[in-house]
C-alpha cells in the first residue's frame, strides 16, 4: 500500500496581541495530498511563504470563531489568490457572519475573484458532520467560549483492505475492487470464502482534533465521548505512528523593534 500522507504543520499559535517570534492561530493539515487550512489568523499567507507551500492547493479553510486572531488573515489569503491567478473553487467553511465581513470588504475593494468561493455556515454542535470527501470527515464539536466557537474533528477515510499475495490467484480481476471494499468472494460451484482469508486488516484512520478556545465544559462533551477516547487512544505510545507528523515553522527572522 503507497504512503497515506496525514501531515499537520503548525503555522501559529501566538494568542490575540503581537508577541515576537510568533504568528496568530493557523494550521494546516495535509491528508493524501489535500490541503485543509485550519482558522487563518492575521500574517498566514506570510508563513505559508515560508513553508514553499502552493497556496491554490488548499481547497478548504475551516474558522473556529470570529475573534481576530483565528480570522484576519482570511481576507488577505483570499485576495492573494485571486491575484496569483486562482480558478479552482474554495470552500471556506465559518460562522455565518464571516461571509459579510468578507462580502464587504469585496465590494469595498471592487474586487470580483476569478474563481468560485463558496460558505458553509457552521453552528457549533457536537456530533454534526461538516464536510465529508473522498479523503476525510469533518465532524464539529461546540466548544465553550465568549462567541460561538466551533473545534473540528479530522478522521481520514478508512483504506482499503489490502489483498493477501497468496490469495490474488483466487480473486477474478474484476472481483478485486470489491473484496477490497470488504465483501466475500462467492465461488462458481456456490461457496464462499471470507473476506478476512482473502485480506489484511487496512491501517486504522487517523484522527486529528482541533480545538481552539474553550473552556472546561464537562457536561458538553459527555455526549461526545468516544470521540475523546479514540483520540486518546491514537495518542498511545503502541500507536504512535498513528500520530499526524507535526512541523512548526520557525519565524522568517528577528523581529525588527
Amino acid at each position: 500500500m503507497g504512503h497515506r500522507q496525514f501531515d499537520l504543520i503548525t503555522l501559529g499559535t501566538g494568542a490575540a496581541l503581537p508577541a515576537r517570534g510568533r504568528y496568530p492561530t493557523s494550521q494546516l493539515l495535509i491528508v493524501h495530498g489535500a490541503t485543509y487550512l485550519i482558522d487563518c489568523g492575521e500574517g498566514t499567507q506570510e508563513r505559508l511563504r515560508a513553508l514553499g507551500a502552493n497556496f491554490m492547493r488548499i481547497g478548504h479553510i475551516f474558522i473556529s470563531h470570529l475573534h481576530g486572531d483565528h480570522y484576519l488573515g482570511l481576507m488577505g489569503l483570499i485576495s492573494s489568490m485571486h491575484l496569483m491567478g486562482r480558478t479552482g473553487a474554495l470552500h471556506v467553511h465559518g460562522p455565518k457572519p464571516l461571509k459579510e465581513i468578507i462580502d464587504v470588504q469585496l465590494r469595498a475593494s471592487q474586487t470580483y475573484l476569478r474563481y468560485p468561493l463558496h460558505w458553509h455556515a457552521l453552528e457549533p454542535e457536537n456530533g454534526c458532520v461538516a464536510w465529508r470527501d473522498q479523503r476525510v470527515t469533518v465532524t464539529l464539536l461546540a466548544l465553550k467560549h465568549r462567541i460561538p466557537c466551533t473545534g473540528f474533528i479530522f478522521e481520514e477515510s478508512a483504506a482499503p483492505r489490502p489483498l493477501r499475495v497468496e490469495a490474488l490467484a483466487l480473486i477474478p480481476a474484476p472481483m478485486r475492487n470489491r473484496i477490497k471494499a470488504g465483501e466475500d468472494l462467492l465461488l462458481p460451484e456456490g461457496g464462499v470464502i471470507s473476506n478476512a482469508e482473502l485480506t489484511h486488516d487496512p491501517p486504522r484512520p487517523r484522527r486529528y482534533a482541533y480545538c481552539s478556545d474553550t473552556a472546561y465544559a464537562l457536561n458538553s462533551f459527555l455526549s461526545f465521548a468516544e470521540w475523546i477516547c479514540s483520540i486518546t487512544r491514537l495518542l498511545s505510545p503502541q500507536l504512535w505512528h498513528h500520530v499526524p507528523r507535526r512541523r512548526f515553522i520557525p519565524p522568517l527572522s528577528k523581529p525588527r523593534l
